[in-house]
């Protein structure tokens, strides 16, 4: 019996190393290329730019990023790489483009006494960078800023049930037009320079 009690002590202490060993680790890396089209579809105006212009959406870029796992086994991801994004307005011809680059990374997720879990991450580089074809530069944020969102996912294995529940910006450094406007700017800056 004492043998016994021995060998799963031991079994313990090595399951126990090997999670341990895990955090912090990459559990998973990618390295994506993408370049996609997407054409507003007329007969709904769901996919309409800032619920009010049709416009026709391209998306290219690179993005690197892993995830890992902290203490508690929540994953956290850590992303980089440039994407531009330009809308045409199809009925003037008219295009806007929003050029993004740096890191967007998980910092930590906490899962509070109440039931909810708050996410806090942080965007660095140029999260937003709106210019016209001629290169004029409409809006730009730069620097670091750190959001704090907290959800309540009531039913872990039920996506459906998960419920937003707030978000606020924690830190800021560099100026965010974008932020100070109350995430307002983009929607007028783009929807003025495509009309």
């Amino acid at each position: 019996m004492k043998r016994l009690a021995l060998l799963f002590g031991l079994a313990f202490v090595v399951v126990s190393a090997t999670s341990v060993a895990a955090v912090g680790k990459p559990i998973d890396t990618f390295h994506d290329r993408f370049d996609e089209t997407f054409f507003d579809d007329p007969t709904t105006t769901d996919d309409d730019l800032c619920g009010v212009l049709p416009v026709t959406t391209h998306v290219t870029g690179i993005q690197n990023g892993m995830v890992r796992l902290d203490k508690q086994g929540h994953e956290l991801f850590r992303v980089s790489g440039p994407v531009t994004v330009t809308y045409t307005n199809e009925a003037n011809g008219l295009s806007v483009t929003n050029r993004t680059s740096g890191q967007f990374r998980d910092i930590k997720v906490v899962d509070n006494p109440d039931g909810t879990t708050t996410f806090f991450n942080a965007n660095i580089g140029v999260p937003e960078r709106i210019q016209t074809p001629d290169g004029t530069v409409l809006v730009k944020d730069v620097g670091r800023i750190v959001f704090a969102t907290t959800f309540h996912f009531h039913d872990p294995n039920d996506p459906n049930d998960d419920e937003f529940i707030s978000s606020e910006i924690v830190s800021i450094s560099g100026p965010h037009p974008e932020a100070d406007s109350g995430f307002t700017l983009f929607c007028d800056t783009v929807i003025g320079a495509l009309t």
